[in-house]
């Protein structure tokens, strides 16, 4: 998202459904640390939206975490990952 009309439409879309979480809107280069921080890699390929579970202390305990529309799942995993 590297032009303002895309960033205006980005923030619009996020008001416009009350999407929750915390957003990330980084262009090609910036976001590339991102990605080797939360995969690890950069040999994984990136989808959007990501979900991830990161500890208090920032440490990415799950980086492909399920939806939250997979409630169950999600919930499970989160219960799992905070053991």
């Amino acid at each position: 998202m590297e032009k303002p009309a895309d960033t205006d439409k980005w923030k619009e879309l996020i008001l416009l459904h009350g999407i929750k979480g915390f957003h990330l809107n980084k262009s090609e280069k910036t976001i590339e640390p991102f990605w080797k921080d939360l995969l690890g890699t950069a040999n994984i390929s990136r989808k959007y939206p990501t979900y991830a579970i990161i500890n208090k202390e920032g440490k990415v305990l799950t980086a492909d975490a399920y939806r939250p529309s997979q409630a169950e799942a999600l919930y499970h995993q989160l219960k799992e990952a905070l053991q």
